[in-house]
């Protein structure tokens, strides 16, 4: 939760949660599917920030 926090305020918009929850469903699906009982929710915040901060960029 802190890393979250800290990523909305970093970025001064709650829109940086779509992406995360996004890949975090992803990672979640995956994670069930392959039969794991723990998922490490940092690699998807990194990956939905990286998104939100590249995906622009590159639609310029």
């Amino acid at each position: 939760m802190k890393l979250m926090t800290a990523v909305i305020l970093a970025f001064g918009s709650p829109m940086v949660l779509l992406p995360i929850t996004l890949v975090g469903g992803l990672q979640g699906l995956v994670a069930y599917f392959r039969k794991q009982s723990s998922v490490p929710y940092v690699f998807s915040i990194f990956l939905g920030t990286l998104l939100y901060t590249v995906v622009p960029l590159i639609l310029k």
